[in-house]
């Protein structure tokens, strides 16, 4: 089954309306976290009974959800998505990804240094696979997107997008993370360059120097704490170099670092020192200056975007991003707590009833605690899940879209359709590949 994008539009769409002018193009987000948390909860109710199955069902529930929710101007957005789209997306990438795997396991047998070998090709492939599915997922869900009867699109490849991903993230981490921003740039530039609006491609034009400006603390953080880690451990190699041969690192067991051989020499505790102290400056550096970093970027990316005479606006603050970090990590906090309490109190319980003989001795009551486990356990992935789409995924959702706007309206009636083309079944690959390797995102 096909779905045609229609040569004509509705011809009231195309009138500015009064309600337009008066809004001046502004996005707007609707509150709505009680309605959003029931379709969440019987979401993830109905997701963990499916074993998984429902996920489908869910994702597309979910989005509709966002969709309809946030207005440009006078008019909400649409998602029309299928279920079936993302089943048969999904099923694809299976017959992709289990030869695959199949292969890897070969090559971990039956080669010198196998495993070596299959984990690197592994990495590889299946960062490119990611990236490639992101970029494919992106191009589903704009053309699903329709607003003012108008349909979102995305042209370009999927293969140049997940090389030019690869090749951007090696620069940055060569670079100790300085080029990070460049990166962030050509990749926003490559999937802006090829989205469409109706017959209107997008252009973007953003400048580094905003960037650098935003995020130069957290730039230069990393590439100090880097720089001290790469030092400490060149001076432990320059001690004890023979301690440090890769293949024989390589082939070593963990345990056998304690044992009595050529290896017991290796320093694993100052290795573990320099590893706890750049990890733990690194998370803190993270946490202060990430929330800068990103709203800027994102108000900056906007603000640079364009779709014709058309413009996007963005007032997005650092101030947003941490009030939505913030409450989500509180609430997350207190259900931590509650649920935390619970297990304590329910485990206490089940020490004092004497049950833990019997879950030796008896079948009856082993499979009683095991579905009392799963239940604990999935009562936590649920509430979580939650939270997580509320509070989070939502409210951020809510925060960037109300801080934008489109100037100036009045232009986007002068906008039409693009030219049709099919929405097949199979437009939902990236979206299975991206769920495959838990790469997906709402």
């Amino acid at each position: 089954m096909t779905q045609t994008v229609a040569k004509s539009t509705r011809p009231e769409l195309h009138q500015a309306s009064c309600e337009d002018e008066q809004r001046g193009g502004r996005v707007a987000v609707e509150p709505a976290a009680k309605d959003l948390a029931m379709l969440a909860l019987r979401g993830m109710v109905l997701l963990t009974l499916t074993l998984g199955l429902y996920r489908f069902w869910y994702v597309t529930r979910l989005r509709r959800f966002f969709w309809t929710h946030t207005r440009i101007g006078s008019y909400p957005l649409e998602f029309t998505g299928q279920p079936a789209d993302l089943i048969a997306g999904f099923f694809m990438a299976v017959v992709i990804l289990l030869p695959l795997y199949l292969s890897l396991f070969v090559i971990s047998l039956g080669l010198p240094y196998g495993v070596l070998a299959a984990n690197l090709v592994a990495i590889g492939m299946l960062w490119f696979l990611s990236q490639f599915a992101l970029y494919r997922a992106r191009n589903y869900r704009l053309s699903r997107t329709l607003w003012r009867g108008l349909r979102f699109r995305q042209g370009g490849s999927g293969v140049v997008y997940a090389l030019l991903s690869m090749v951007w993230f090696s620069i940055g981490v060569l670079s100790f993370g300085t080029l990070w921003p460049m990166r962030r740039r050509a990749l926003q530039s490559y999937r802006m360059r090829h989205t469409f609006y109706g017959n209107q491609k997008a252009e973007f034009s953003a400048a580094l120097g905003p960037l650098y400006r935003a995020g130069w603390p957290l730039f230069l953080g990393i590439a100090l704490i880097t720089t001290w880690a790469a030092v400490e451990i060149a001076g432990l190699w320059s001690t004890v170099p023979e301690t440090f041969v890769f293949a024989d690192l390589l082939n070593t067991s963990f345990r056998r670092l304690f044992a009595s051989d050529p290896l017991s020499g290796v320093p694993l505790t100052a290795l573990l020192r320099i590893s706890g102290i750049s990890g733990v400056a690194m998370i803190v550096l993270l946490a202060f200056t990430v929330p800068a970093y990103l709203a800027a970027e994102t108000r900056h990316f906007a603000n640079s975007t364009t779709f014709g005479s058309v413009k996007l606006h963005s007032s997005f603050s650092r101030q947003a991003m941490i009030a939505v970090w913030g409450k989500f990590l509180i609430v997350l906090t207190g259900f931590a707590l509650l649920y935390l309490g619970l297990g304590a109190v329910l485990f206490a319980g089940f020490l004092k009833s004497g049950l833990p003989v019997g879950v030796i001795d008896s079948a009856t009551t082993r499979f009683g605690f095991f579905a009392a486990l799963f239940l604990y356990y999935s009562l936590g992935i649920i509430f979580y899940s939650v939270i997580r789409v509320v509070f989070l995924r939502y409210r951020l959702w809510q925060a960037i879209g109300n801080s934008l706007s489109i100037t100036p309206i009045t232009l986007v009636s002068a906008i039409v359709a693009g030219p049709a083309e099919q929405l097949r079944r199979r437009d939902g690959f990236g979206e299975g590949i991206a769920d495959a390797l838990d790469a997906g995102g709402l």
